[in-house]
């Protein structure tokens, strides 16, 4: 599993006079500006990340791509879109460093794909001897002004809609009354238009951007050193209503394999896999039939769908089994009876996907007639691993597919 909390637990870095008193030069930040601009006007992942590298360029030191624990460089959001980390390991406490990590939260996994920034984000930490409260407001203060200053000269509102939250939550870190959220519209998105000064560049017509941006005085490092962290971050909330509809819709598609919506061809009579006791191996079989029933509509196959079987068609039970095998089929090739035995013991010890999987194993064999080594891996007769949800959705629609 990837694992982002030990990689949120960051890199740090510092911002110090010569005196150890925290200073932060706002013209450092026109450079990041700069990046997220260019990122929401339609760069690819890859240029995005590529100015975030040199961005944390620290002497001959450039930021790195995180890898995660599987091995990939991005890590896939519940939203459905992808989380890009770059940062920089460098720690010197006797000058400013410039940026920790920049996070970049894209649209699409391919990296070389344009108009595929969602949002990015920057995150500094601050050595718990050099940091208060009250000077982080002050960064905060000056830094929301950069930003007024920065996205007036582009001819948009600059910073406007201001709120502030109580208590949010970003990547694990929890910002309490001081997390503050703005929006910053183009001349395009504002009814009637703006009023232009001479000095401004028409770059972000279209804009519309929210921007949040906060301090935390939670500690999250074992070390006891580090103990305040500032976050910026910036939001394209055009791509963010594509990222929210796409969202609906694989929550949909998700939820379709788990719900029947007609259950018993009955309107507003649903049936959730999900809320079906375990232990009503019955109830369990008829999920399976009706599973079956539609996927078998959806792709036209040519082998007539089961019908619902009456009560005394069906015979599953908990009954203790030798050897290794938590359940077993006795009714294969036999089109008149569904007959499985269940072991108690093994059953009470498996997961609920396990016991899903495995029911849905033996119905393969037991409706569908199928042998070990038919229609994919739903009907393979040896666990490789934990099962886990995507594969139970996979597996069973690969084997109703074929039959």
């Amino acid at each position: 599993m990837k694992n982002l909390l030990f990689i949120l637990l960051f890199i740090p870095t510092l911002i110090l006079s010569q005196n150890g008193e925290i200073s932060f030069n706002n013209k450092k930040l026109n450079p990041f500006f700069d990046l997220v601009n260019n990122a929401m006007k339609g760069t690819s992942s890859v240029q995005a990340i590529s100015a975030a590298k040199s961005l944390l360029k620290l002497g001959e030191i450039k930021g790195e791509l995180v890898l995660f624990n599987d091995g990939s460089d991005f890590l896939e959001l519940k939203d459905y879109t992808y989380l890009h980390i770059v940062k920089n390991d460098v720690i010197l406490e006797s000058e400013y460093l410039g940026f920790s990590a920049i996070y970049i939260q894209s649209y699409d996994k391919d990296f070389y794909k344009e108009n595929n920034i969602v949002s990015i984000s920057i995150r500094f930490c601050f050595l718990r001897k050099y940091a208060t409260n009250s000077k982080l407001e002050e960064i905060q203060k000056a830094t929301l002004k950069s930003i007024d200053e920065y996205y007036k000269k582009k001819c948009t509102t600059g910073l406007s809609n201001a709120q502030t939250y109580s208590t949010i939550t970003r990547m694990n870190i929890n910002f309490e009354n001081n997390l503050k959220q703005f929006a910053v519209l183009g001349k395009k998105m504002v009814e009637g238009g703006l009023e232009e000064t001479n000095s401004c560049i028409d770059d972000c017509e279209d804009c519309w951007l929210e921007v949040q941006i906060g301090y935390a005085n939670r500690d999250i490092r074992q070390d006891k050193l580090f103990s305040h962290i500032f976050d910026i971050g910036f939001k394209n909330q055009i791509f963010m209503m594509k990222v929210n509809q796409r969202k609906d819709m694989n929550d949909w598609k998700y939820n379709y394999n788990f719900v029947i919506w007609r259950y018993k061809g009955i309107k507003g009579n649903e049936l959730d896999l999900r809320k079906i006791n375990n232990y009503d191996l019955k109830a369990m079989v008829n999920f399976f039939i009706e599973d079956y029933n539609r996927y078998s509509t959806k792709i036209k196959s040519k082998k007539i769908s089961p019908v619902i079987f009456k009560e005394e068609q069906i015979k599953i039970t908990f009954e203790t089994l030798e050897g290794p095998e938590i359940a077993r089929s006795y009714a294969k090739d036999n089109d008149l009876k569904i007959i499985i035995k269940v072991d108690p013991k093994k059953w009470a010890d498996a997961s609920e996907i396990k016991r899903w999987y495995i029911i849905y194993h033996e119905l393969g064999h037991d409706i569908l007639n199928l042998a070990h080594g038919e229609s994919g891996k739903m009907m393979f007769n040896f666990a490789d691993k934990d099962y886990s949800w995507n594969d139970f959705i996979e597996d069973k629609k690969y084997m109703f597919s074929n039959n």
